[in-house]
């Protein structure tokens, strides 16, 4: 059995405004191809499937256009989607019933019994040709039951108790299913954080901490699952060396931040009922994303040099300078010539360090203040009583780490 797990296309994101629906075409197109070179016999979409949990009409043609395609163009027999959590539940099950007799298995959402996530797929002889976990993205209210007086931990511990109880119910099913149809490739899904899970920052990559759950660990799923295919976090990397609990990552950048990371799905490779190989595929870039930071001049080079090469690269500027320029854009466009090159975005540091020097900051350089710094100077500033500035720093640290994915896109 050969499964191909990728996540995470937010289908119908618009970067800083621009929509990135003829990007995702794209990689959809090349989807297809793949699964078909490489002769692929179960796709595994492990969450975030939508942007939005109101897609727009134009977003969800695309999703079922491609899943047209997929079963009219290829010898895919399985195609196995799961919620994430920018998905809706309802809007992901609605097709369900009808999907399932053409071996398309959706589930937006948890199921009341875990043991109904467990689908035995069937190549298009309708053999059995392996078993997985359809886990999808499990909400506070799936898997957590309310008792009064929790504090914050209290209630992150019971979540993360809840995930874990979660997937051995699942694990409990898939064995069930083994003993009854014989040995068979066995695999889970998953969009949650995993302890380890590192985020893309820049050029700089941070291993991603949010409370107590980022303790779920690649134990947490039986060794009956050889393989986990995990979305949430969109860097492609395997958890704990684990060599079978992996996050394919997005197939194309989520921000600026992430322009220069390599883009990919994996292949996973079943020999009878054992992990034989797992294999990344790079995605091609089909819209090329450029930062750039530096001085006016600096700045400055670079457009010129994305102008001579006729480049049509969406653009993330970033100006360091001292010097505090009020036509800023200006200076940076004049004389430049070019009908593709599109500038998304300038962010000004100078203007930032003077409007926080005149709220209070002076003498601080904003490049020496660590955000948590400035939260701290406004809790002061704003005289919150100390009783609730426990919980508005646990806020604010989920907050930052939701930038550092950037607007929310995990």
């Amino acid at each position: 059995m050969r499964v191909l797990h990728t996540s995470d296309w937010h289908l119908g994101q618009q970067l800083l405004g621009q929509s990135r629906l003829q990007e995702s075409q794209a990689f959809l197109d090349w989807l297809v191809d793949t699964i078909t070179n490489n002769e692929v016999d179960v796709l595994v979409v492990a969450g975030d499937i939508f942007d939005s949990t109101v897609p727009s009409n134009r977003a969800l043609t695309q999703f079922f256009n491609f899943l047209d395609t997929v079963r009219k163009r290829t010898n895919c027999s399985n195609i196995v989607v799961v919620g994430g959590n920018h998905d809706s539940p309802s809007l992901l099950n609605a097709p369900k019933a009808i999907l399932e007799h053409i071996g398309i298995h959706i589930i937006g959402s948890a199921l009341s019994n875990p043991a109904d996530e467990v689908l035995l797929l069937r190549d298009q002889n309708n053999q059995p040709i392996g078993i997985i976990g359809a886990v999808p993205y499990l909400r506070d209210r799936d898997v957590r039951r309310v008792f009064g007086n929790e504090t914050r931990s209290d209630k992150e511990d019971a979540l993360l108790a809840g995930i874990k109880e979660h997937y051995q119910l699942v694990a409990e099913q898939a064995k069930h299913l083994l003993k009854r149809e014989g040995n068979l490739p066995c695999l889970a899904t998953g969009h949650l954080f995993a302890q380890g899970g590192c985020v893309q920052k820049g050029d700089e990559v941070r291993e991603l901490y949010i409370g107590n759950l980022s303790r779920v660990t690649a134990d947490t799923f039986d060794p009956v699952f050889q393989y986990v295919a995990l979305g949430h976090l969109h860097q492609l990397q395997e958890i704990a060396k684990s060599q079978r609990v992996f996050y394919s990552g997005a197939p194309y950048p989520m921000s600026f931040d992430e322009c220069h990371s390599k883009k990919s799905v994996i292949l996973v490779n079943f020999k009878e009922d054992k992990l034989s190989s797992v294999e990344t595929i790079t995605v091609p870039v089909f819209q090329t994303l450029e930062q750039i930071e530096g001085t006016v001049d600096a700045i400055y080079s670079k457009l010129l040099e994305l102008c001579e090469q006729n480049s049509s690269a969406w653009v993330d500027i970033h100006y360091t300078g001292d010097e505090i320029i009020s036509n800023l854009r200006e200076r940076l466009l004049k004389n430049l010539k070019s009908n593709s090159l599109n500038i998304l975005r300038i962010r000004d540091d100078a203007r930032r360090v003077a409007l926080l020097t005149s709220s209070g900051f002076s003498g601080e350089n904003l490049d020496e203040l660590k955000p948590e710094d400035v939260f701290e100077k406004r809790l002061k500033e704003a005289g919150i009583p100390e009783a609730q500035c426990n919980d508005l720093r646990s806020l604010f640290s989920k907050v930052l780490h939701t930038y550092l994915q950037k607007d929310s896109h995990f």
